[in-house]
């Protein structure tokens, strides 16, 4: 079993993030084939595990030490950007409702990635 105290946190670079999902945008607009759109959804879904573990242990630290200046200002920092990284995800996977291999993306990585771009 793994222990939670002895898990790294660093802290999300917001910059980067955003850095990161405009070049998985980039390269989803530009792809011709569906392959490279496959990719670019793993890209993505490794991004957002990450993501999800940083905010995870935040939220674990600051649960535990409300009182910590530090996860506070961590834990309410998801909070703040999350809606701008909302809008910058709907951005990147709005590209894929309009790619015309959508039949081959969605056999390859299943209909779920198409239902979350509709969605959001």
């Amino acid at each position: 079993m793994t222990d939670f105290f002895k898990l790294k946190y660093i802290p999300p670079d917001t910059a980067e993030i955003q850095d990161q999902l405009r070049k998985m945008r980039l390269r989803m607009r530009m792809s011709l084939s569906a392959e490279s759109i496959v990719s670019s959804l793993t890209d993505l879904d490794q991004l957002l595990r990450e993501l999800s573990e940083k905010y995870l242990i935040s939220q674990i630290y600051y649960s535990q030490q409300p009182d910590d200046e530090y996860w506070q200002r961590q834990y309410e920092s998801f909070l703040l950007w999350l809606p701008l990284f909302k809008i910058s995800l709907q951005e990147t996977l709005s590209v894929l409702v309009d790619h015309r291999s959508g039949e081959i993306i969605a056999e390859q990585s299943g209909d779920n990635a198409f239902r979350i771009a509709e969605a959001l």
